[in-house]
């Protein structure tokens, strides 16, 4: 074969290795699992009477010998030490999530609870792609609990990720942010989960995250442990997922789901609010998130609620920026205690939606807003090729959304500059 050949095929091989052995690490089959005891431990789970294979990258699946005596831990902590060491094993987790952050329980990483609700279609293949990027067919949000690990060698700022070839060490939480267990809920027993957890906690605050385009259900997981830890976050973390189609070709469709989305998310909001009654409830909407996150606001408005958030964050916002400020800003602008937009000059993302939608997007407009603080990040864009994703790569915007949420501070009082009608964080 000629080196040419290699040349070619190589990426293919390296693309097919990845997603096939992608999950067979801790192949288990579901055999002999009792159907009374499944109740009780944590989904996924799948029935062994559909003779499936359920291949996942955490040890949660109970196995049973034939007279139903159990033979394997359910730990879903529990992971694959380096070749020939064994597997750590580490207690059972509680009830309930712990409402902070335990810094002390595990020797590599911490664990975040984070509760999501979604109306991406589920396929409960693995932990990776429990949801798929299509609607649910269903009327209803799906609601559970995910557990995400973050390396206690994580580094602010940072979302560590495995490379695509590093197969052998992406099941590694003291290297790699990973989705460690997930279990699902009824509504019912979800606030019920959510208010006994937010009763015990010291702190009675909320933070929602809304993903933007081209992100999977696990990669908007992942963004909201590592902003909820690097925030130093003490309250609930929650995740509320859209079904992007996690591809950058898919432009389109993702904009006209994220427009799709916006009256679910606006129950859930409703309905958390009702059933908790937190003190705060914060909200941090990225890209295209924003379109789910202003067409919820408005329809709140326009039902007359005296519903009144906390902080409201539009990061790297993919709206048009003048039916922003003509049809949505007028009608939201006094739902929050206070409206952040960070924009940044040299966003690309934000280049290519202004070639394909033909109008400048509000993440690239420094201009005042009535009702709204600008607050312009281009000098300490850090983290990615396209200049996007700086809320929360660059530490500098971190620690300004951070001043917000934990004392309201006015532009004045945080590490910002004046810049005609807008503000603009030091470099």
């Amino acid at each position: 074969m000629s080196i040419f050949k290699i040349f070619l095929l190589f990426p293919i091989f390296c693309f097919v290795l990845f997603n096939t052995y992608d999950g067979k690490l801790l192949v288990k089959k579901i055999n002999n699992v009792s159907p009374q005891d499944t109740h009780k431990f944590k989904k996924p789970y799948i029935d062994s009477n559909a003779r499936k294979e359920f291949f996942i990258s955490d040890l949660i699946i109970p196995q049973y010998s034939k007279n139903n005596t159990r033979i394997n831990s359910h730990d879903p902590y529990a992971y694959p030490k380096k070749k020939g060491t064994g597997v750590k094993k580490k207690e059972a987790p509680p009830k309930f999530p712990l409402p902070e952050i335990d810094t002390n329980q595990y020797n590599d990483f911490y664990l975040v609870p984070v509760y999501y609700a979604t109306d991406r279609s589920k396929k409960e293949n693995t932990l990776e792609s429990y949801y798929g990027n299509s609607r649910s067919t269903k009327d209803v949000l799906d609601y559970g609990l995910m557990h995400v690990s973050i390396p206690k060698s994580h580094r602010r700022g940072n979302l560590e990720l495995p490379n695509m070839l590093r197969v052998k060490s992406k099941y590694e939480p003291d290297k790699f942010v990973l989705i460690r267990s997930i279990e699902t809920f009824q509504e019912d027993n979800y606030m019920l989960s959510l208010s006994s957890t937010l009763k015990n906690s010291s702190n009675k605050d909320i933070f929602i995250f809304i993903h933007g385009f081209n992100s999977t259900f696990s990669e908007g997981a992942k963004r909201t442990a590592q902003l909820y830890y690097d925030l130093g976050f003490k309250g609930l973390a929650l995740y509320y997922s859209w079904s992007s189609n996690g591809s950058a070709t898919d432009y389109i469709k993702d904009g006209t789901n994220a427009e799709y989305s916006y009256y679910a998310f606006k129950n859930y909001v409703q309905t958390i609010i009702k059933n908790l009654k937190p003190t705060k409830i914060h909200m941090v909407a990225h890209s295209m998130g924003n379109r789910v996150l202003t067409l919820a606001l408005k329809s709140i408005a326009e039902e007359n609620s005296k519903i009144k958030f906390n902080q409201v964050i539009l990061a790297a916002p993919d709206i048009d920026a003048a039916i922003f400020e003509r049809d949505i800003a007028p009608k939201i602008k006094n739902l929050a205690t206070r409206y952040t937009i960070y924009t940044a000059k040299d966003d690309r993302a934000l280049n290519a939606s202004e070639i394909l939608n033909g109008y400048i997007r509000l993440g690239k407009v420094n201009k005042s807003i009535a009702g709204f603080y600008t607050v312009d990040a281009s000098n300490v864009i850090k983290g990615d090729l396209f200049n996007h994703n700086y809320f929360v790569s660059s530490t500098n915007v971190i620690d300004d959304i951070r001043a917000l949420f934990e004392r309201n501070e006015p532009p004045e009082k945080r590490n910002l500059v004046k810049n005609g009608d807008f503000w603009a964080i030091k470099g």
